[in-house]
């Protein structure tokens, strides 16, 4: 019996899990990329990280990462966990679902994978990612101000290009 709760034990430890701000259990688990966002966000809200791998061309929301976060007027770090041996090659940021979210500043994100870390600091986030049109981004405060349009919500930062090398060396193969 003491084997079987061991195992059991052992494998939750081990396994991949939704990561969210605050309640993170995230285990190091070297099957797993991560995304860690540095940020400032005052208000509740929802971050999404969509992305995509060989599987798929497009975004969808069977390919997401959902990240709860407790609004504080200091700096957090959020962490988004991709399932076990998935491999992605295009990221997507959902920044905030709260319509009355306060201006946003990113300090930082960080792609890791089996030891291996990119980091993207303050000043080079706008070079590795681009603001739709629901986001005013001021590369030199690095604050995201957060706006609708029409009552349409939906602020996101997709990736540039340049980012996808820097996967792929994270990664440990071509995408």
């Amino acid at each position: 019996m003491k084997i079987i709760t061991t195992t059991l034990a052992l494998f939750f430890l081990l396994s991949c899990k939704e990561s969210r701000i605050f309640e993170s259990e995230s285990i190091k688990n070297n099957n797993c990329f991560e995304v860690l966002l540095n940020l400032r966000i005052t208000q509740n809200d929802q971050l999404l990280l969509f992305y995509k791998d060989a599987s798929i061309a497009y975004f969808d929301d069977a390919h997401t990462v959902l990240a709860k976060v407790k609004g504080s007027p200091a700096p957090q770090s959020i962490v988004f966990t991709l399932p076990a041996e998935v491999y992605p090659n295009d990221l997507r940021l959902d920044i905030s679902s709260n319509k009355n979210q306060s201006p946003i500043v990113i300090y930082g994100v960080d792609l890791r994978f089996q030891g291996r870390t990119f980091h993207i600091g303050q000043d080079d986030f706008g070079r590795y990612f681009s603001p739709n049109q629901y986001i005013g981004y001021n590369s030199a405060t690095a604050t995201a101000t957060l706006s609708a349009i029409e009552d349409q919500y939906d602020p996101f930062f997709n990736t540039k290009e340049i980012i996808y090398k820097e996967l792929e060396k994270i990664l440990g193969q071509r995408l």
